[in-house]
């Protein structure tokens, strides 16, 4: 009985010292905020016409098609502070059902301590948005807040390493669980001069796919 009292009492310690620990870093996490340096160095990446290689899905099916994904393109613009807007005209690729525009505010923020293992070496920051408004007839919202969301709405999740301009991230759209996902890849400015391009390469791509696996 006193063999497992001790056990008891340990296990008891150990239990207190990890939640100590887990709330001391999430209180870390926090109070971090980036330096002004950080947040310059980042919306100097990301200031204007970015292009990334994307898949879309809808309902866990991706809608791309293409292994290589598809070329999308977003407009960001300074919101003052740490603070940016991310704007998308209305886009539809593959077998997307219907075109899809975007607005959603974003904050640049520390990484987690919880995710930095992930990430792996230096230079990353966080960039999240919430409650983004969306339009679905090909044009781009007039707004980056949707005041009447519910809950979160429409989110973004990324990061952006400064060092390197490698960028990551994650839209949820608030309709028909599409999502926008773009792997890690490197913010490169000339593909936005070929954006047109790019696009008209892809769909050529599309139709070439579909042809061959008879979903015309």
């Amino acid at each position: 009985m006193k063999t497992t009292n001790t056990f008891l009492r340990w296990g008891i310690m150990l239990l207190a010292a990890m939640a100590t620990t887990l709330f001391t870093s999430c209180e870390t996490d926090d109070d971090e905020k980036l330096s002004d340096e950080e947040v310059e160095a980042a919306l100097a990446i990301l200031e204007g016409d970015l292009v990334v290689s994307s898949h879309v899905t809808v309902g866990g099916v991706d809608k791309t098609l293409l292994e290589s994904g598809a070329p999308a393109k977003f407009t960001i613009e300074r919101a003052g502070g740490n603070r940016f807007n991310i704007w998308q005209d209305g886009f539809q690729l593959g077998k997307m059902p219907f075109p899809i525009g975007l607005g959603i505010s974003v904050e640049l923020v520390p990484v987690l301590s919880l995710e930095s293992d992930d990430l792996k070496g230096s230079g990353w920051v966080r960039f999240y948005g919430k409650r983004g408004t969306i339009s679905t007839n090909g044009s781009r919202p007039e707004s980056a807040v949707d005041t009447n969301a519910s809950g979160d709405g429409t989110t973004i999740t990324g990061y952006l390493n400064i060092s390197t301009k490698e960028i990551q991230f994650k839209i949820s759209y608030a309709m028909m669980t599409v999502e926008l996902s773009a792997p890690r890849q490197i913010v490169d400015p000339s593909r936005a001069e070929n954006f047109e391009q790019e696009k008209e390469e892809y769909e050529a791509e599309l139709e070439k796919y579909k042809k061959e696996h008879g979903l015309e």
